[in-house]
């Protein structure tokens, strides 16, 4: 019961009791009578913080204290603790949005994490405010997944392959292919100013291979971890067709040489991909 909260989490229970009595006495002491128990099976780092959104988020709208809180709780529940914790983070992202897409957001982030990985969660809820901002039916709709673009990108979520799953059958096959020791590394772990690597090019050190931490084209796995294999073969192949031999360095000066020397780079990108897919194919 009560007697089993923290005080500040009692004190704030009385709060949101006290403000939706006048308005609505009966929802007012159901609430009472079960916020506790649902609160007792939620992470505890999280509930303080749940407490918080409701009295901030209904304030002007106290008949809909009980209800948010339902809502939130029914988000987070049956989540693993971390994935509370994920969700309840993301309450100042929304902070300015209106009551309707924080309901949406918190009554379906738990789908996000129930079917596909975290990684997702930053995207899907970024993507939502943005179609938001601009109608927001249609990003309640998003972040619902009522949507066919939510929808799709669920699909594709569920069935997304991660670097960290394939990066010893990947490295061996990167290496099989050049008959060097190369190292396969993760784009996420690569210096953001590193436009090669923002680029998906290899470093030019001639043995790093930076590949995306993850893979969601496809909507099944196979198809996604032959993403990774091409995306290998054509990053391997640079090495393996000495694209950064020690000429490059020259071809690289003269070309941003030019007025615009990033754009005439890419251009020499583009030649180089169409060289290293015809030389993959010649083998």
């Amino acid at each position: 019961g009560i007697s089993s909260l923290y005080q500040t989490e009692r004190r704030k229970i009385y709060e949101i009791a006290g403000i939706t009595v006048q308005a609505m006495p009966g929802k007012a002491l159901e609430f009472y009578q079960a916020a506790p128990e649902q609160l007792l099976e939620l992470n505890p780092n999280v509930r303080e913080s749940l407490l918080d959104a409701v009295i901030k988020n209904t304030a002007e709208q106290p008949e809909n204290a009980p209800y948010f809180f339902d809502e939130i709780v029914g988000g987070l529940k049956g989540l693993i603790f971390p994935a509370q914790e994920l969700i309840m983070r993301n309450e100042s992202v929304i902070r300015d949005q209106s009551l309707d897409v924080k309901r949406a957001y918190f009554m379906n982030a738990g789908t996000l994490l129930r079917k596909a990985n975290e990684s997702f969660l930053p995207h899907w809820l970024e993507r939502g405010l943005e179609i938001s901002n601009h109608n927001e039916a249609e990003g309640i709709d998003y972040l619902s997944f009522t949507s066919e673009e939510s929808k799709t990108e669920l699909v594709r979520w569920k069935e997304a392959v991660f670097f960290d799953e394939y990066k010893d059958p990947l490295t061996l096959f990167a290496r099989a292919l050049c008959g060097k020791e190369l190292r396969l590394l993760s784009q996420d772990s690569a210096d953001k100013e590193d436009k090669p690597v923002a680029r998906q090019y290899p470093a030019t050190d001639d043995y790093s291979v930076y590949l995306p931490p993850y893979i969601a084209e496809e909507n099944n796995r196979r198809g996604n971890f032959l993403f990774y294999k091409v995306s290998t073969a054509h990053q391997s192949g640079y090495i393996e067709f000495n694209t950064f031999d020690d000429r490059f360095s020259a071809i690289r000066e003269y070309l941003q040489a030019f007025p615009h020397g990033e754009t005439a780079l890419d251009i020499f990108f583009m030649l180089e991909d169409g060289r290293i897919d015809h030389n993959l194919r010649s083998e």
